[in-house]
């Protein structure tokens, strides 16, 4: 019984150009989510910041609603804390 040994060889395929596209399509896949992670972290950090600064519409949403302002707070906090995750 002989043993045959499997070497590591790599050769020009035509596939070679196929798997270049491949690797852009992943490239600007990863570049559009980075994209979109960091304008998702802006809008929380917007919101976060017209909550927990206090702006007029805040208070007046939260105080109409009936849950009180440390509600307000809290979910500025949350949602700053959720854009520094992003």
């Amino acid at each position: 019984m002989s043993m045959t040994s499997r070497r590591n060889t790599t050769t020009t395929t035509p596939y070679d150009a196929a798997a270049g596209t491949v690797r852009a399509c992943r490239r600007g896949t990863r570049t559009l989510l980075w994209a979109g992670r960091a304008l998702l972290a802006v809008c929380f950090v917007s919101a976060s910041v017209q909550k927990v600064a206090g702006t007029g519409y805040m208070v007046h949403l939260f105080g109409k609603i009936g849950a009180g302002q440390w509600l307000r707070y809290l979910i500025g906090v949350l949602e700053f804390a959720g854009a520094v995750a992003c």
